[in-house]
């Protein structure tokens, strides 16, 4: 197995340590000598540590927003499209890079500022959209409720994926597909059309 670049050695020591202490409570310090650096050389990948945030955010969000792309593009009929990609989100937040990059795309970011901030606000932007017209695609097909407030839905639907990294555990008993399986099972008696 090939050596890891020092940019995933970075990456990988900042994730942990921004997961385990927080953007605020992690120095770049710190951050360069769980990656077996300088602090200066840190700078020669990254110009701050808000760009390394920067980084994961995107990154961690590229991954994700790719695999419900994939469902979203494909020909499922609705409700099956709406559990596929949702399977596809909770799966994407166990399985991007290290084990805390989820968290940190989901907590974390609010510290960026500037043009970082708003990237990433376009990208939640963008993946918020495209949860919208999957739900919006199932009202306007029948199978969702007329009635249904499609914002709603999606805070539903994206709530329940996104605090999943807080309780399962994917090492544990069950499969991610086995729990949220159930998970979409009942999300979607709320959803559909009787």
């Amino acid at each position: 197995m090939p050596r890891p670049t020092r940019v995933h050695e970075i990456v990988a020591a900042a994730t942990k340590l921004f997961s385990e202490l927080g953007f605020q409570g992690t120095s770049v310090r710190a951050i360069a000598e769980a990656a077996g650096m300088q602090s200066g050389g840190l700078y020669s990948h990254f110009p701050s540590k808000e760009a390394l945030l920067h980084h994961i955010v995107i990154e961690t969000h590229k991954r994700q927003r790719a695999a419900v792309v994939e469902v979203q593009e494909s020909d499922l009929e609705p409700e099956a499209k709406f559990r596929a990609a949702f399977l596809a989100h909770v799966s994407s937040n166990f399985e991007v890079g290290a084990a805390s990059a989820p968290r940190i795309f989901l907590t974390e970011w609010r510290h960026l500022t500037g043009q970082e901030l708003e990237d990433v606000l376009d990208q939640r932007r963008a993946y918020e959209q495209l949860w919208d017209d999957i739900i919006g695609e199932a009202i306007d097909a029948g199978v969702f409720r007329k009635s249904m407030d499609p914002h709603t839905a999606r805070l539903i639907t994206l709530s329940v994926g996104n605090w999943a990294i807080m309780w399962f555990n994917p090492k544990g008993r069950q499969s991610v597909r086995e729990v949220f399986d159930k998970v979409a099972d009942e999300m979607l008696q709320g959803f559909l059309t009787p």
